[in-house]
């Protein structure tokens, strides 16, 4: 075998900014001989160069690793400058598919390797093959020896039925069924939070956090309540916003809790299996805040929108916006959840 040799190569308009190395081995095989009357030189060579990483900003965002994961159909419309990304680095399936009919406007679409998009978004595609090495996780938090058992339950009758909650853990799910308020502070909920009934739902500094594979439903048809305060002729109105630091803080939870865990409205645990999560109706929510659904498959149908000047976030295993369906976030780069791809040499030849 001859010795490894190196040398200095230039790529993408730089100057000697790559190492191309190569080595030969010339050997005598045995099932050669058959055909050749003279040795195999087998010849291997590989190119690397430096690369630094990369500050990627998303408030959409699929989590799984393989496959196409993010899927925005035909009729559906999907408005988030704020970005969408993609981890998935599957070399034979594009991570991101976007219906040539689709209405998109997004300033950036990360993706590791490849995305299927209409030729008017293919200057939006960001292509980083460092996400690889990358996953996002979220330590989500377990009910404490102060978190006490609630159940959800109406009380009145007809116009005055309504359902007033409480922080702790809910193990028998919240499937609300009249207007519902919930408390500030944290939800803990075991099979399902059903917010889709025909009633309105407001809920401030409240976080929810999804156990044992519990399901998510949002939804609803009609109007939405600006002022939050609700009212018998507001139907299938949701207004949820989450805890920020200080919030958590005047709740009694550390400092450290409250930083890493402000503005987060929904988390869930990671199960073994994938969990189905619906948007779907008719409904402009009021949403605010980050939701983590590292297992959940979210399928996304009607109209799902963040009130004027609101932010929502979702990062989830997979995200599916089908048939008409009308996505719609508002945020800022400073509330955008960003990753750093990992500096280092990479293969490139």
């Amino acid at each position: 075998m001859r010795p490894l040799t190196s040398r200095l190569q230039t790529i993408k308009g730089g100057t000697d900014n790559s190492v191309r190395v190569s080595a030969t081995l010339t050997r005598a095989l045995p099932f050669s001989s058959l055909f050749l009357n003279q040795p195999v030189t087998i010849v291997a060579r590989a190119q690397a160069a430096f690369a630094e990483g990369t500050i990627h900003r998303a408030c959409l965002m699929t989590l799984k690793k393989d496959g196409t994961t993010f899927t925005i159909g035909n009729g559906a419309t999907v408005i988030a400058n704020c970005g969408m990304m993609a981890l998935s680095c599957d070399p034979d399936e594009p991570s991101v598919k976007v219906g040539d009919n689709a209405t998109i406007d997004v300033n950036e679409i990360t993706v590791c390797r490849e995305a299927e998009v209409p030729s008017s978004l293919e200057n939006k595609v960001t292509v980083d093959p460092g996400l690889a090495n990358y996953d996002y996780e979220v330590a989500v938090p377990d009910p404490s020896s102060d978190d006490t058992d609630e159940s959800y339950a109406c009380t009145g009758k007809g116009k005055n039925k309504a359902a007033s909650l409480q922080p702790g853990v809910y193990n028998d799910g919240i499937v609300v069924k009249c207007d519902t308020t919930f408390a500030p502070g944290i939800y803990f909920v075991k099979g399902e939070l059903d917010l889709t009934h025909n009633a309105f739902v407001v809920g401030h500094k409240v976080m929810f956090v999804l156990m044992e594979g519990a399901q998510l439903k949002l939804g609803g048809s009609g109007a939405n309540d600006n002022t939050g305060t609700g009212g018998n002729n507001i139907k299938s109105s949701l207004y949820l916003d989450p805890p920020t630091a200080s919030d958590l803080i005047d709740m009694g939870y550390s400092e450290d809790f409250a930083n890493t865990y402000e503005n987060y409205l929904i988390l869930a645990k990671k199960t073994e299996e994938p969990v189905d999560h619906k948007i779907n109706g008719n409904v402009s929510m009021h949403l605010q805040g980050k939701m983590y659904l590292p297992k959940g498959n979210v399928k996304i149908t009607g109209n799902s929108e963040a009130a004027d000047g609101l932010c929502f976030q979702i990062a989830s295993y997979t995200i599916d916006v089908n048939g008409s369906a009308y996505l719609k976030t508002l945020c800022d780069q400073d509330e955008t959840t960003s990753l750093s791809t990992t500096a280092g040499v990479r293969l490139v030849a």
